[in-house]
C-alpha cells in the first residue's frame, strides 16, 4: 500500500505531503485539485510498473507545460510516494519527459493498482473482452466477469451463498442496490459477449436498458472490487453517480469491507453520504479509525485539509481535537432550507 505521497509543482498543487491510509477519501469543491492528486498516484503506478491500462490517461498529462504548477512556474515537477519505507520518485522538467527512480533497486512497486474513472460505461447489451482486466472506464468489467465468474476469489463475505465471483457479486448486488438481480453474461465471439439482467428465478433475462444506469455503474465497481487481492490499490472517481442516497451508503459499506480486508481504497467524491457512512462504519467498529483519513480542498490555491474520524464517528484534527467539517459541503443544503423556512 501507499503510505505517503509528496507532490511539488504539479498542476494546481504547489507543495503537499499527505498520508495515505487504507481508506482515503478526497473531496472538495469542483476544480479544486482532487483529480490532480489522483493523477499523481496514477502516474507513479504507470512509470513504476508500466501499467499499460493507464496509458490513455498518462498521454494526457505527459507534457511538462500541461502539468507544471499554475502559480509557481518552476522548471521541475516532482512526485514521491513511500511504500515499505522505500521512496519512489518521479521527476519531469521542461527539457525532459518523466524520469522514474527508486532508492532501493531490490524492491519493486509490486501492488496492482486498479482505477475506474467517473466516465465509466453504463448500460450495454453487448460488451467486450479486453487486453487489460477492467479498463479505466470499466468497459471490460463484464468481459472479465464472464471469464472468471466461476472462479473462487480471495476476499469473500461469509453471508454469501458461495465463494465464487458470481456468488459474491450476487450477494453484493442485493446488499448494495436492494435488488434481487443477477448478472447474466454469455460469450458471442472472441471479442464480444451478451449482457443481461435476471430479476428473479422465474423470469426471462432482460435488457440492461430496462434497469437504471446506476445499476450498471455500480455492478462494474462491485466486479472490480471483488476481483482484488490483499495489497491491491483501488482508485475510484465519484462512485455515487446515478445512485440514490441509500445505495451510495450501501456501496460505502462495500468499500469499507475491502479496506478492512487489505485493499487500499482511494475515493474521490462530492457525496456527503459517502463521508457520513464512513463515520458510521467507524462508530460501529467495521473499520478502525486509524485506517481512515479524509482530505478536503477548498480551491486550487489552498492546501489539502486533513480530517480524521474518532471512535464516536466525529470529525477531529490530526491531534484528536473535535473540529467542524469545512463550510460549503454539509451545510450547502441547510442554507437553502433555512431560506425556505
Amino acid at each position: 500500500m501507499i503510505d505517503l505521497i509528496k507532490i511539488s509543482n504539479f498542476k494546481s498543487i504547489s507543495d503537499e505531503e499527505l498520508k495515505i491510509k487504507p481508506m482515503t477519501i478526497l473531496t472538495g469543491t469542483n476544480s479544486s485539485g482532487k483529480s490532480t492528486l489522483v493523477q499523481s498516484i496514477l502516474l507513479m503506478s504507470y512509470y513504476a510498473k508500466q501499467n499499460s491500462s493507464l496509458e490513455e490517461i498518462i498521454l494526457k498529462i505527459d507534457n511538462f507545460e500541461d502539468i507544471r504548477n499554475f502559480y509557481m512556474k518552476d522548471d521541475l515537477s516532482i512526485i514521491k510516494t513511500t511504500y515499505k519505507n522505500i521512496e519512489f520518485e518521479l521527476k519531469c522538467s521542461i527539457n525532459k519527459s518523466w524520469e522514474f527512480s527508486v532508492n532501493s533497486p531490490d524492491l519493486i512497486f509490486e501492488e496492482n493498482l486498479f482505477y475506474i474513472s467517473s466516465n465509466r460505461i453504463g448500460q450495454e447489451d453487448i460488451s467486450r473482452y479486453g487486453k487489460s482486466k477492467f479498463g479505466i472506464n470499466g468497459e471490460y468489467a463484464f468481459g472479465y466477469f464472464d471469464n472468471n465468474k466461476n472462479d473462487k476469489i480471495d476476499i469473500v463475505i461469509a453471508e454469501a451463498y458461495g465463494t465464487t465471483l458470481r456468488d459474491q457479486l450476487l450477494f453484493w448486488i442485493n446488499k448494495t442496490l436492494d435488488l434481487n438481480l443477477e448478472l447474466i453474461t454469455q460469450k458471442i465471439s472472441n471479442e464480444n459477449l451478451s449482457v443481461k439482467y435476471k430479476i428473479d428465478d422465474f423470469s426471462n433475462p432482460i435488457s440492461t436498458y430496462n434497469v437504471g444506469s446506476g445499476v450498471s455503474y455500480a455492478i462494474r465497481i462491485l466486479i472490480i472490487g471483488l476481483s482484488l487481492k490483499k495489497g491491491d490499490i483501488f482508485v475510484i472517481e465519484n462512485p455515487e453517480i446515478h445512485l440514490h442516497p441509500k445505495a451510495i451508503a450501501n456501496l460505502m459499506k462495500f468499500f469499507v469491507f475491502l479496506a478492512s480486508n487489505g485493499v487500499q481504497v482511494i475515493i474521490e467524491t462530492h457525496s456527503e453520504h459517502i463521508i457520513d457512512k464512513l463515520r458510521h462504519e467507524v462508530l460501529i467498529n467495521k473499520i478502525n479509525k486509524e485506517k481512515t483519513v479524509i482530505y478536503y480542498r477548498k480551491d486550487d490555491k489552498s492546501k489539502f485539509e486533513e480530517i480524521n474520524i474518532n471512535e464516536d464517528g466525529r470529525f477531529v484534527d490530526s491531534i484528536g481535537e473535535i473540529k467542524k467539517f469545512p463550510t460549503g459541503f454539509f451545510d450547502a443544503n441547510l442554507k437553502d432550507l433555512m431560506e425556505l423556512m
